[in-house]
């Protein structure tokens, strides 16, 4: 992409099959149809150009996350659709049930459950041995007095269903081992979240 007189942009593609093209960017000045400006580093068209003409790859530039603990707007939105799925199609059929998880990502979504499912919630579950000696979750921000406090408890003294809220392959296969102890069927003991 290269600019032209006061910042208009127009964009050079080659390519094998169409030869090469210039098309105006809606309302730029075209550029002369061969630009001997060198791609710019940080250039996502001339980082193509670069690749297309055998000259190396470039990686593209992706933007640095915030600094900020706060999720990123897309992962918030996904996470929103997630809960909502899960508790349109799964938590209908259970009277109650089980987070598997009292860490960050469990207590995220029971905090991100309506009232309605988060009164389903019968405990969670986990293996730190800190958690379950404190013996309960109490959801802080509720405006319900007195302040719900969730059980946890071992994930042998917990009941199915469970909403399992613990990403795969993180535990060298402890996890999966907990979980096939328990002789429970997918979709119908539990649900993975994570």
């Amino acid at each position: 992409m290269s600019k032209g007189p006061c910042g208009a942009r127009s964009v050079t593609l080659s390519s094998t099959l169409l030869g090469s093209v210039t098309q105006p960017i809606a309302g730029a000045l075209p550029l002369p149809a061969a630009s001997t400006r060198a791609p710019d580093q940080g250039d996502l068209w001339g980082g193509l150009q670069v690749r297309e003409a055998g000259l190396g790859h470039q990686r593209p530039r992706t933007p640095r996350s915030h600094p900020s603990p706060t999720p990123h707007p897309c992962r918030t939105t996904i996470w929103a659709h997630r809960v909502r799925f899960l508790e349109e199609q799964a938590l209908p059929h259970w009277a109650t049930f089980t987070i598997w998880n009292a860490g960050r990502q469990g207590r995220r979504l029971y905090r991100s459950l309506t009232a309605g499912s988060q009164r389903k919630v019968a405990a969670f579950c986990d293996v730190d041995e800190n958690k379950i000696r404190k013996g309960f979750y109490c959801y802080e921000d509720s405006q319900e007095r007195p302040k719900p406090r969730i059980p946890v408890l071992h994930f042998r003294a917990a009941r199915p269903p469970f909403v399992i809220c613990v990403k795969l392959d993180l535990t060298g296969g402890v996890f999966e081992d907990n979980l096939r102890s328990l002789n429970l069927q997918e979709g119908r003991d539990f649900l993975h979240f994570s």
